[in-house]
């Protein structure tokens, strides 16, 4: 049972990176052409994300090692906790188009490097010099339960899905309600929305059931934390460049000049 939890778990996440690579290959490749603010932040997200993978399978079974153990640890949380930072930040742009006077002269993206780079770092930091020993201190390398570690990763993520949200519920409410009027913010706006509804339950879904996974050791809440992990990358790739209307027609105006 074991050994086929880390067949999933590997292929799965496999699968995951080629679409996040892939993702992220075509809003690099096209972002002259893409809102620059929000590229940014989308690109930003992914590159955590993909990390924050790359260091779940390259560390997760190094239990064997405490020391190669805690440094695996510590670099997930970093780049766990960076992705939902990143996902904030995309919050955080949402709202100033809908209640700060849009001036496109002005970008935040320095702040918003600052802000999805380096919060982590200072959580990271405090819950490291705090609670040393209980990283990478068991039988699997990631945040533990005991001695409340894990709420070092579980309260800002809880807060950041909740701030998130209320900005969804607001958004939603604004343009239910038609105050939009112009017809760019709008189209903006609309896409902010569905990529935070990709984003709100594949990211909060999973590591709400990762939590639970790894606080009871329950094996069918380790399988659906692992296939639900492993959706994380096809979702966004879906988002941004299958069911996106803009990277079709991206696609399309390249095909025509290639």
């Amino acid at each position: 049972t074991a050994d086929a939890l880390t067949y999933i778990t590997y292929i799965g996440c496999g699968i995951s990176l080629l679409c996040l690579l892939i993702t992220l290959g075509f809003l690099v490749f096209f972002r002259s052409s893409l809102l620059p603010e929000r590229n940014f932040i989308n690109i930003n997200l992914i590159v955590a994300l993909i990390l924050a993978l790359v260091f779940f399978l390259a560390g997760i079974d190094q239990s064997s090692n405490r020391d190669v153990c805690k440094a695996m640890t510590l670099i997930m949380h970093y780049f766990f906790l960076a992705v939902f930072c990143w996902m904030l930040c995309e919050g955080v742009l949402l709202y100033l188009l809908l209640v700060v006077v849009f001036d496109s002269g002005k970008t935040y993206a320095k702040r918003y490097f600052a802000f999805g780079w380096g919060l982590p770092v200072v959580i990271v930091a405090i819950s490291f010099g705090v609670r040393y020993d209980e990283y990478g201190a068991y039988d699997y390398c990631f945040l533990t339960h005991h001695k409340g570690l894990i709420y070092a990763f579980i309260a800002p993520m809880g807060a950041i899905l909740l701030i998130n949200l209320v900005v969804f519920v607001i958004a939603m409410k604004l343009l239910l309600s038609k105050v939009i009027g112009n017809r760019s913010t709008l189209s903006v706006v609309k896409s902010g929305l569905r990529g935070m509804g990709i984003l709100l339950p594949v990211l909060g879904l999973t590591w709400s059931v990762g939590v639970f996974a790894v606080d009871t050791l329950s094996l069918p809440l380790a399988y659906i934390f692992t296939i639900l992990n492993s959706l994380q990358g096809v979702f966004i790739f879906m988002f941004h460049c299958v069911l996106n209307e803009q990277a079709s027609v991206l696609m399309a105006v390249y095909k025509l000049y290639v």
